[in-house]
C-alpha cells in the first residue's frame, strides 16, 4: 500500500512530480493499493482545479488499473466534495472511496486483500 499525505494547497505541476516519484521508487507497483490523505481543508482541490488536475488523475487511474484508493478528507462536506469530484473525473480503472477517517479508510483498503506493505511518502 502507498500512503501519501498531503497538507496546503498543491499545484499541478507539484501533483505530477509526487507521482513521477512514485512511479520511480523501486519499491512502488502500480497494483499497490493508496491511501490519500488531505491533512487540512487546503489540501482539497478547489472545485476550478477539477477540470485541471483531471487528465492527469485519469492518466495516473490507467496505469493503476485495477488498484484501490481510499480518500482520507479533513471534513464531511470536503468529502461530499470529492465523492461529486470523482464522479465527474470517472476513473474506470480503479475503485476510490471517501472517508474522513483514517481507520476506515485502512479496513476498506486491508479488508479486500489483507495486510500489505505500507509505503508512507509525504509532500
Amino acid at each position: 500500500m502507498a500512503v501519501t499525505r498531503v497538507t496546503g494547497r498543491f499545484t499541478f505541476a507539484e501533483l505530477a512530480n509526487h507521482l513521477h516519484r512514485l512511479v520511480r521508487d523501486r519499491e512502488f507497483q502500480a497494483d499497490f493499493d493508496s491511501m490519500i490523505v488531505a491533512m487540512d481543508a487546503a489540501a482539497v482541490p478547489r472545485p476550478s482545479a477539477i477540470g485541471t488536475l483531471a487528465p492527469l488523475v485519469r492518466a495516473w487511474s490507467s496505469r493503476r488499473r485495477g488498484s484501490r484508493w481510499a480518500l482520507v478528507l479533513p471534513t464531511p462536506e470536503a468529502r461530499g466534495f470529492a465523492e461529486r469530484a470523482l464522479k465527474e473525473i470517472q476513473l474506470n480503472e480503479i475503485t476510490a472511496r471517501c472517508f474522513c477517517d483514517e481507520t476506515e479508510a485502512l479496513d476498506w483498503l486491508e479488508g479486500a486483500r489483507g495486510v500489505g506493505k505500507v509505503r508512507s511518502a509525504a509532500r
